[in-house]
């Protein structure tokens, strides 16, 4: 699909009531993140549709179609009729009563977690925790349209689900859109990556991909999947690991479990999760199984657990750990 720029208030339109289908929906969006006037245009039309579902003007559908027709094309995307009474409505108000709306400046809500980790429920009832130094904003109309909100930093949303409108988290090149599920979004501003884990449910995530001149690209990710987005080289990494993938919400309850783990894989996680290095004398300890739970644990009392368990000696050097003893019995 081409965008016809002299329909574009109509396509506009049909992606505020969610009436595209995923191919149009991005093109969309490539054409919203083209240029600061077309993201000018797009919140313009999105003030307008929130401000008409607000008044209290009366009007006859009919007449304000009448009025109106005449400025969409033959060709219209608008085949749907209560989609054209739609338009009718947004473009007679906004010729009319919602003049002055537009111009009054939206009120904008900020959520920042400073130095300590902040829980907020929003007015749909979705739930976010951010993780220190993040934040989120959202303007005074968020639960009217299309949900929409921008992230900054990291956090965990737990969403509330309607179908009627979709729950969009604007990072820099790229969305995350969802219906109803919970997941954790990390904007590594150190390594330019943004990181998606899905926890529950399923989500969609568009990105700019390598060739910019090209439109948003989008992957579905499942519960236990996670992509990483370099904002940099428009690259993209998917993992289906879900215990490690897990590591990306060990912020929030400082707990890790294992069950019948092998060693080598329970390493993993804990090298990721405490940024030290793990070693062992005899690689046939890689397969000894771990079962076991630690909540706010610091590393070496993790250590000292793991060595027990299978009657091991450990060195430490910094942070440097090495495993000593002999293979598990029964592995």
């Amino acid at each position: 699909m081409k965008i016809d720029e002299k329909n574009i208030d109509e396509l506009l339109i049909a992606y505020l009531l969610n009436e595209l289908d995923n191919n149009a929906k991005m093109q969309v969006e490539t054409w919203i993140d083209r240029s600061e006037e077309n993201k000018a245009q797009y919140q313009q039309i999105s003030k307008l549709w929130q401000a008409s579902e607000h008044s209290n003007i009366s009007f006859d559908t009919q007449k304000a179609w009448g009025k109106v027709s005449h400025r969409i094309s033959r060709k219209s995307i608008f085949q749907n009729y209560g989609i054209r009474i739609a338009a009718a409505i947004l473009l007679f108000l906004g010729s009319y009563a919602i003049l002055k709306y537009i111009n009054k400046p939206m009120a904008t809500t900020v959520i920042y977690a400073n130095n300590q980790l902040v829980n907020d429920t929003l007015s749909d009832g979705s739930v976010i925790k951010l993780n220190t130094g993040s934040k989120i904003s959202y303007d005074e109309n968020f639960n009217s349209g299309v949900r929409e909100i921008t992230l900054e930093g990291e956090a965990f949303f737990e969403i509330e689900r309607n179908t009627a409108k979709p729950f969009i988290i604007n990072i820099e090149n790229s969305r995350v859109e969802v219906l109803g599920t919970s997941f954790n979004i990390n904007t590594d501003y150190d390594n330019n990556l943004v990181t998606v884990f899905v926890r529950s449910g399923l989500v969609r995530f568009s990105y700019l991909p390598p060739d910019t001149t090209k439109a948003f690209q989008s992957i579905e990710l499942k519960a236990g999947e996670k992509v990483s987005y370099n904002k940099s080289t428009h690259e993209l990494t998917e993992s289906d690991d879900t215990l490690l993938n897990e590591i990306e919400t060990y912020w929030i309850d400082q707990q890790l479990a294992f069950d019948g783990i092998r060693l080598e894989k329970v390493i993993a996680v804990l090298e990721a999760v405490y940024e030290v290095n793990i070693k062992l004398s005899d690689e046939k300890l890689k397969d000894c199984l771990l079962t076991v739970s630690f909540y706010n644990e610091d590393i070496d009392q993790v250590i000292n657990v793991i060595a027990g368990t299978f009657n091991l000696e450990f060195e430490k050097d910094k942070n440097n750990y090495l495993l000593k003893g002999n293979a598990c019995e029964n592995q």
